[in-house]
């Protein structure tokens, strides 16, 4: 992914799939990950979460502004409930 860097583009696009689509932050993604045998730190998944951002900038920044250009913006701003009722003070995880 980026020059001078240890690791593949597997485990950068596997760090920002598990934190953007399936909301795994980076502390449980270093508990899973030392669990499987492989101890990295949070500091250096955020550092690969980083880095695929800036590579991944100039196409966000391409879509932002086809949609800024658009006549018509849809969305969906449905909201979704993060808490349990029966849980009072729980957040859903």
């Amino acid at each position: 992914v980026t020059e001078g860097t240890h690791y593949g583009p597997g485990l950068h696009a596997h760090v920002v799939v598990q934190k953007c689509a399936d909301s795994i932050p980076l502390y449980r993604q270093e508990k899973i990950l030392k669990r499987a045998g492989v101890p990295l730190n949070r500091s250096t998944l955020k550092d690969l979460f980083h880095q695929c951002a800036e590579l991944l900038k100039p196409i966000y920044d391409r879509m932002k502004n086809h949609v800024a250009c658009s006549e018509y913006v849809n969305a969906d701003e449905t909201a979704i409930n993060s808490r349990r009722h029966q849980l009072e003070g729980k957040a859903r995880t």
